[in-house]
């Protein structure tokens, strides 16, 4: 754009009709020249609230500091939208600068004000704001909440954790779901206990799927029964998955007899879901000799888990057979996993072919533990806990998408949620 049109556009801004100043003022914000700001500037004063709002949408898209004085004068618009897109205006210009104004804007009469100050907020994650941005989560206006949990998350800091916990607990079920994605993101395992207690609540319990996402970024082991309760409860496959999917980031042994199981659904993306969350425990390699190593598991248990690893389409995992498997083991330095392989090959063959490490090296007792083992067919004790063989296919490791405050304003479909 040439001086003269610059010109042309300036002169625009006093025209005697509205949509010619509109007009005027959306083609100056794309000029990317800051001498228009004076006029622009002059221009915020215009009776008519498009052309105001336009303005400071130009002023933002142009990016200079020297709009900042001007657009926090703008902020007490009587016109609520005029103040949310100057809001947007400083965001863009301010960064940081612009926090204090944005934080005053959180007291604003109207709601959709409040929202996007809050937005502006988490995009900047900026640390002064989370004092403010912890009151907002009892926002009378439980959109305006829900936008302070996500921007919490945003930012995240750890000093927000009593608030979240406290939204979490109390107020509208949007609010609290938010509050408990945000403590995921946060990763205070200290939030566990009140995330978990919120699975009684049978309304939490209906929508799940934020809370079983949340604990398995917490990754902590005092989730695993929660977890395997919604996995009995639900009706659903997806919620379903995401139990599978959160225990596995947890990645404690006691829950491969469910995932093991899992992979035997019908549901192939389940059991997608469930060999991606076995290989977060364990590779080929290290998997098998965890699960010879753990105690809690018996002898039958252990050789029953192999047998179903080595078989499992999914994994594709490669290792001997449990005799010669138990047999290397021996001659490895892993303690636990020795005395886990001696105790297999104990209950499989007797105490005959129990082997020493100092033993390991000898030839005859290979040629024995190597032999075929007669009549074993151990059989895993299912918890069951994975049903609903004709469950239908979806994408697996989805999660809904996160509406703008916008978007949830008007209603605006998004995914499975808007």
């Amino acid at each position: 754009m040439n001086n003269s049109q610059i010109a042309k556009y300036i002169e625009s801004l006093t025209d005697a009709y509205p949509d010619v100043r509109r007009d005027a003022a959306l083609m100056l914000g794309q000029v990317g020249n800051a001498a228009v700001i004076p006029a622009l500037s002059e221009a915020l004063k215009d009776p008519d609230a498009g052309v105001r709002w336009r303005i400071a949408d130009a002023l933002g898209k142009l990016g200079d500091i020297s709009a900042i004085p001007v657009l926090i004068e703008t902020l007490t618009d009587t016109d609520y939208i005029v103040r949310w897109h100057t809001v947007q205006a400083l965001s863009k210009i301010g960064g940081g600068s612009a926090v204090p104004a944005l934080i005053e804007m959180l007291k604003d009469a109207h709601f959709v004000v409040r929202g996007y100050a809050v937005e502006e907020l988490g995009s900047l994650e900026d640390v002064s704001a989370v004092p403010a941005l912890c009151e907002a989560l009892m926002d009378a206006n439980s959109q305006v909440g829900q936008s302070a949990a996500s921007a919490l998350g945003k930012i995240g800091d750890r000093s927000a954790v009593p608030a979240l916990i406290k939204a979490s607990q109390d107020g509208p079920l949007d609010v609290r779901l938010r509050a408990i994605e945000a403590l995921g993101n946060l990763g205070d395992t200290s939030a566990a206990p009140a995330m978990i207690h919120a699975l009684k609540d049978p309304l939490i319990r209906k929508y799940a799927t934020p809370v079983v996402i949340a604990l398995g970024k917490l990754g902590d082991v005092s989730a695993i029964p929660a977890l395997k309760g919604i996995s009995i409860d639900t009706e659903y496959p997806e919620v379903r998955q995401h139990v599978i999917e959160a225990l596995g980031k947890i990645g404690d042994l006691s829950v491969v007899p469910l995932l093991l199981e899992a992979l035997k659904s019908w549901n192939g993306n389940t059991r997608a879901v469930a060999a991606s969350a076995l290989k977060k425990i364990g590779t080929s390699e290290t998997l098998p000799r965890k699960i010879l190593a753990d105690a809690r598991f018996s002898a039958q248990q252990k050789i029953a888990f192999l047998d179903s690893l080595r078989k499992a389409k999914a994994l594709h995992y490669i290792f001997p057979e449990t005799v010669a498997l138990c047999q290397l083991v021996l001659r490895e330095e892993g303690v636990a996993a020795r005395e886990g392989a001696q105790s297999v090959l104990s209950w499989l063959n007797g105490d005959q072919y129990l082997l020493r490490g100092s033993q390991s090296n000898n030839e005859r007792h290979f040629q024995e533990l190597g032999r075929p083992v007669q009549g074993v067919e151990p059989e895993i004790q299912s918890e069951s806990l994975l049903r609903g063989a004709e469950e239908p296919e979806i994408e697996s490791g989805s999660s809904p998408t996160q509406p703008t405050f916008w978007q949830k304003l008007s209603g605006k479909r998004i995914g499975n949620r808007y």
